[in-house]
Protein backbone atom coordinates (compact mmCIF):
# COMPACT_ATOMS: atom_id res chain seq x y z
CA UNK A 1 0.00 0.00 0.00
CA UNK A 2 1.14 3.67 -0.78
CA UNK A 3 0.34 6.43 1.39
CA UNK A 4 1.01 9.47 -0.36
CA UNK A 5 1.86 12.49 1.17
CA UNK A 6 2.65 14.92 -1.65
CA UNK A 7 3.93 14.73 -4.67
CA UNK A 8 7.38 13.86 -3.97
CA UNK A 9 6.96 12.01 -0.83
CA UNK A 10 4.77 8.53 0.01
CA UNK A 11 5.09 6.06 2.82
CA UNK A 12 5.13 2.85 1.80
CA UNK A 13 3.73 0.17 3.69
CA UNK A 14 4.28 -3.79 4.11
CA UNK A 15 3.46 -6.24 6.92
CA UNK A 16 6.64 -4.92 8.81
CA UNK A 17 7.32 -1.56 7.53
CA UNK A 18 6.68 1.70 7.12
CA UNK A 19 9.16 3.15 4.19
CA UNK A 20 9.44 6.76 3.82
CA UNK A 21 10.27 7.72 0.06
CA UNK A 22 10.97 10.03 -2.10
CA UNK A 23 10.58 10.16 -6.02
CA UNK A 24 13.36 11.43 -7.48
CA UNK A 25 14.53 12.59 -11.55
CA UNK A 26 17.47 11.04 -13.32
CA UNK A 27 19.77 13.60 -15.43
CA UNK A 28 17.71 11.89 -18.36
CA UNK A 29 14.43 12.59 -17.19
CA UNK A 30 13.41 9.31 -14.97
CA UNK A 31 11.14 9.01 -11.88
CA UNK A 32 12.80 6.81 -9.73
CA UNK A 33 12.34 5.84 -5.86
CA UNK A 34 14.73 6.72 -3.18
CA UNK A 35 13.77 5.18 0.40
CA UNK A 36 14.65 7.56 3.37
CA UNK A 37 13.95 5.38 6.42
CA UNK A 38 12.20 2.29 7.38
CA UNK A 39 9.92 2.87 10.69
CA UNK A 40 7.39 0.36 12.91
CA UNK A 41 4.38 3.34 12.29
CA UNK A 42 3.02 5.77 10.25
CA UNK A 43 3.36 8.64 12.98
CA UNK A 44 7.13 7.59 12.87
CA UNK A 45 7.31 7.90 9.13
CA UNK A 46 5.72 11.13 9.13
CA UNK A 47 8.12 12.44 12.12
CA UNK A 48 11.08 12.04 9.63
CA UNK A 49 9.33 13.43 6.86
CA UNK A 50 8.74 16.32 8.78
CA UNK A 51 12.32 16.38 10.26
CA UNK A 52 13.79 16.02 6.50
CA UNK A 53 11.36 18.98 5.47
CA UNK A 54 12.50 21.49 7.95
CA UNK A 55 15.89 20.49 7.66
CA UNK A 56 16.04 21.84 3.86
CA UNK A 57 15.59 25.55 4.80
CA UNK A 58 19.32 27.71 4.94
CA UNK A 59 17.38 29.49 7.83
CA UNK A 60 19.31 30.02 11.65
CA UNK A 61 16.30 29.01 14.45
CA UNK A 62 16.81 29.16 17.66
CA UNK A 63 16.23 26.15 19.26
CA UNK A 64 12.29 27.37 20.19
CA UNK A 65 12.19 28.33 17.02
CA UNK A 66 12.87 24.92 15.70
CA UNK A 67 10.59 23.02 18.55
CA UNK A 68 7.71 25.39 17.37
CA UNK A 69 8.03 24.67 13.67
CA UNK A 70 8.86 21.07 13.92
CA UNK A 71 5.87 20.78 16.11
CA UNK A 72 3.01 23.10 13.74
CA UNK A 73 4.53 21.00 11.35
CA UNK A 74 3.68 17.86 12.50
CA UNK A 75 0.18 19.26 13.77
CA UNK A 76 0.09 20.04 10.05
CA UNK A 77 0.76 16.68 8.77
CA UNK A 78 -1.28 14.30 11.39
CA UNK A 79 -4.41 17.05 11.07
CA UNK A 80 -4.18 16.48 7.29
CA UNK A 81 -3.93 12.52 8.06
CA UNK A 82 -6.87 13.05 9.65
CA UNK A 83 -9.18 15.02 6.69
CA UNK A 84 -9.11 17.89 8.63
Amino acid sequence: MKIRINENYFIDVDERNHTLKEVRTTKEGKPYEKSIGYYGSVYKALESYNRNNLAQTDEELTIAEYIKRYKEGLDELIAACKGA
